[in-house]
């Protein structure tokens, strides 16, 4: 089962069930893509940033998850401030 659902302002949770973190990373590569090469969002300037976790028997709650996740999206966002 796979997942979409709004979790704030302008953020969104996407659950991908039987997906590794590598695939998962995959995936969310291609939605900034999408939206730049989509007629009407790229040439506004929307941009995307991503972050991505894995749920590992180690994970204790789906709130750490979250946390790691916005962790690696900040992540991506100082890396292409940055470039």
């Amino acid at each position: 089962m796979n997942l979409v659902a709004r979790f704030g302002g302008d953020e969104f949770l996407v659950v991908l069930s039987d997906t590794l973190l590598e695939g998962a990373r995959q995936c969310a590569g291609l939605v900034p893509e999408g939206v730049a090469y989509h007629p009407s969002l790229g040439c506004s300037g929307i941009t995307l940033s991503a972050g991505v976790a894995a749920f590992y028997e180690e994970t204790d709650s789906s709130k750490e998850l979250i946390r790691a996740a916005d962790e690696d999206m900040y992540r991506s966002k100082a890396d292409k401030s940055s470039k």
